[in-house]
């Protein structure tokens, strides 16, 4: 399929919104609301905004002062903390790069991208050191202890606005079927995503965010607690997922915006039912981090009816979504709807090109929002990025306006010259309810070129039979797994999505 390339200025709206920047957002919320919590700790520890912006903006002078320069990069490899949030705003205002390290990554993992992003100063965990002395990358270090001695040394002087084209992030990619790349999120890239997010998300001014994920994986500050400091709101921080503790959060906090990932949609979907007195007060719960099975999702819906928001995004996106769903698509009982991305959010567009028989083809989207490359790596920029357009590397339809991502480009198998979607294979699967988790990946096959090979969580023993004699009844022969191996636990990788490439290489082995 052909396409015009699009001037990203006659884009009405969001794209010609002029630039203020997240720094001087939350100077402003300062005078205006000084005692209003920014961010808090479930547990009681608060941040105001006045004292956001005065400890950020010390911290700002203090780390130029360390021997930091505008354009140099900082790591931070912090667990949930407030601390996470003063560094990110200090290097905001300081005109440094943020490079988050991703909290439960080994040494080696948080190497290469220390060393990939050439990483001036890390600010680590004090509970980490020990693994930080490992790291063959050696930038200047800030243990989170000593982040009070640095703010200490700093001034409240004002410093040089960043522009829009300015960096902000380097926001590594997930690795799931290849090295991390380091995309490119600008300031205006990230404040522009701030403003689609409080739209598509359904932020309310003063939104209270009960926030329950990392704020190490790339997408969480920059798509959502950014976001929330622009509204005037307040992210209140966990420090790490608990299904009943958010619950009861959202209840003493009166909590309007909640992410749920995919591992957990059944359990909050069992948890609101029995206190939906707890959740009365939600706006929205944006379903997160994987492609969910509709299963899963009908059953949070069931629980939280039309607050709940389908969406699809990535990294390069500034983390955030290229499509929402509306109040009432997942509850119009369409399963078209219920199993879409939704739509395309303000000043977003998408479309399919090279479409199939079936109008599966790939996704290419434009945004407001985007990346502006990979770091140093000009091929890869070329290839994912073309007149303003951005190749996602996912297949899908859009049909009347709904978008369906039905699966990675990379992930497609192609069997005998026909193409098998590993997604419909992992549909039928769950449906029969006899595993709790599976991934099917492609087996090289000297007659076929590939063949589906499925791994599965079994929910019980002796599931073997019974579940072959389900599959030959669903599924056509070319896409049925010619093998199904067990695991107690598929592999996953610090963001929790599925590493493929570790099972691909299995099934190659098997």
């Amino acid at each position: 399929m052909g396409h015009q390339a699009v001037d990203r200025d006659d884009i009405p709206g969001l794209r010609r919104a002029p630039f203020v920047g997240i720094g001087r957002y939350v100077r402003s919320w300062a005078r205006t609301q000084p005692d209003v919590p920014a961010v808090e700790m479930a547990s009681g520890a608060v941040r105001t905004y006045a004292e956001l912006d005065g400890r950020s903006q010390r911290l700002a002078h203090g780390l130029l002062a360390m021997g930091c320069t505008p354009g140099d990069r900082v790591g931070i490899w912090l667990g949930n903390c407030l601390e996470y949030l003063d560094v990110y705003l200090a290097c905001a205002k300081a005109g440094l790069v943020v490079v988050p390290v991703n909290g439960r990554f080994t040494p080696v993992e948080a190497d290469h991208v220390l060393g990939d992003a050439d990483v001036r100063l890390l600010v680590y965990c004090s509970e980490i050191a020990e693994q930080v002395a490992t790291l063959e990358h050696r930038p200047m270090l800030v243990a989170s202890d000593d982040l009070d001695l640095v703010i200490g040394k700093g001034t409240t002087h004002p410093l040089p606005d960043p522009g829009p084209d300015d960096l902000l992030i380097l926001g590594y990619t997930s690795g799931t079927t290849g090295t991390p790349k380091g995309a490119e999120l600008t300031h205006g890239s990230v404040e522009r995503l701030a403003l689609t997010n409080a739209l598509s998300c359904r932020y309310r001014m003063g939104s209270v965010h009960v926030f329950g994920m990392s704020l190490s994986f790339t997408a969480t500050v920059p798509a959502h607690v950014l976001p929330h400091l622009v509204v005037g709101g307040t992210t209140v921080l966990h420090r790490s997922w608990d299904t009943e503790a958010m619950l009861d959060t959202i209840e003493r906090r009166r909590g309007n915006f909640v992410i749920v990932p995919s591992p957990v949609l059944n359990e909050v979907a069992a948890a609101v039912r029995a206190r939906p007195h707890a959740a009365a007060s939600l706006v929205a719960a944006l379903h997160s981090a994987s492609k969910a099975p509709v299963a899963a999702l009908a059953d949070l819906v069931d629980a939280l009816g039309d607050r709940v928001i389908e969406g699809w995004g990535m990294t390069e996106n500034s983390g955030g979504l290229f499509t929402a769903s509306h109040a009432t698509d997942l509850t119009s009982g369409d399963p078209l709807l219920l199993g879409s991305a939704g739509r395309p959010v303000p000043g977003t567009e998408v479309e399919v090109r090279d479409p199939d028989v079936d109008g599966v083809g790939q996704l290419w989207t434009t945004s407001p929002a985007l990346f502006r490359g990979y770091w140093r790596n000009a091929a890869a920029t070329a290839d994912a990025l073309v007149d303003g357009w951005f190749n996602t590397g996912d297949l899908g339809t859009v049909c009347g306006g709904v978008v369906t991502v039905v699966d990675r480009r990379a992930d497609l198998i192609n069997s005998g010259g026909m193409n098998v979607y590993p997604s419909e294979i992992e549909r039928v699967l769950l449906d029969s309810g006899l595993v709790a988790e599976c991934a099917v990946v492609a087996a090289p096959h000297p007659r076929w070129g590939q063949v589906p090979v499925a791994f599965i969580v079994p929910l019980g023993s002796g599931v073997d039979a019974g579940l072959s004699r389900y599959l030959t009844d669903r599924l056509a022969d070319y896409k049925r797994p010619t093998r199904i191996i067990t695991l107690e636990a598929l592999p996953r990788n610090a963001g929790s999505k599925v590493e493929r490439r570790r099972l691909v290489e299995l099934a190659a082995t098997e």
